[in-house]
């Protein structure tokens, strides 16, 4: 794995972006972080530092040297230990949904504000387990969602599970080995103001043809700090939506900021 001193990134270091965008890259760069120089850490992310850039590593890395000053060295960071926290709630919710069923499911994740997440390339707990296939909806800003998509093919990293047909004799095919491949059946990234778009509407307008939203398949909502980040009324609506939801069998992960 590269360190953080040489990971790659796609972009000049002054042509970095901005705002909720430098944010998302932030994350990835805390995670970078934990999973290079801190012992035993709470996860590994193979892919972060081809998505964090190195403004936001740098920026990682001073975070964790100030945590060592303050607290001594081996800690770890506050937002990858969060990530750790959320995905085990996830995994859990999914064999919760998928003991329910018999003869399989299709069971959808639906991550809010998902940023640079890569949980579909890096959790191999997604794959189909026991006839559970997960279909998984990234949603955040357009101009996040371009960027992340970008990044990714940067990366190397698989958007489509859909089988190809293949030149010359017509036969259909999975896509060729990805750096880093799915472990989901299915992805699909939605760019969508959620200060803005009602969430339904986004998932069923926004979403790829290929994979739309179905309110009649038990859903997983992921919320982790997104919730503080819309206006009080978008925040009431999205709240009501994955907690209210059209199928019975749904579960909620929500994720905070703990500081």
């Amino acid at each position: 794995m590269a360190s953080p001193a040489t990971a790659a990134s796609n972009d000049d270091e002054g042509n970095e972006p901005a705002g909720a965008a430098f944010t998302c890259r932030f994350t990835a760069a805390l995670r970078h972080v934990e999973t290079t120089l801190v012992p035993n850490p709470v996860l590994s992310d193979p892919l972060a530092p081809l998505l964090c850039g190195p403004r936001a590593l740098k920026l990682a890395q001073d975070e964790l040297a100030g945590l060592a000053a303050a607290q001594g060295p081996g800690k770890h960071l506050r937002v990858p230990a969060r990530t750790r926290l959320v995905e085990e709630q996830l995994l859990d919710a999914l064999r919760q949904l998928s003991s329910h069923e018999q003869g399989g499911v299709d069971v959808q994740v639906v991550s809010l504000g998902c940023g640079m997440d890569t949980r579909p390339w890096r959790l191999p707990q997604l794959a189909q387990r026991s006839g559970c296939r997960v279909r998984w909806f990234d949603v955040d800003q357009p101009e996040i969602a371009r960027l992340k998509l970008d990044s990714l093919a940067a990366a190397g990293a698989q958007t489509s599970a859909e089988e190809v047909v293949r030149p010359g004799d017509g036969q259909r095919e999975r896509p060729a080995a990805a750096a880093f491949p799915l472990h989901c059946s299915s992805y699909a990234m939605v760019g969508a103001d959620l200060s803005v778009v009602p969430l339904r509407e986004a998932l069923v307008q926004l979403a790829e043809p290929a994979q739309p939203f179905r309110a009649d398949l038990p859903t997983v909502w992921v919320l982790e700090a997104v919730i503080y980040y819309l206006p009080l009324e978008a925040a009431d609506a999205l709240l009501q939506v994955s907690f209210a939801p059209a199928h019975a069998r749904s579960e909620r992960v929500l994720g905070r900021d703990w500081s």
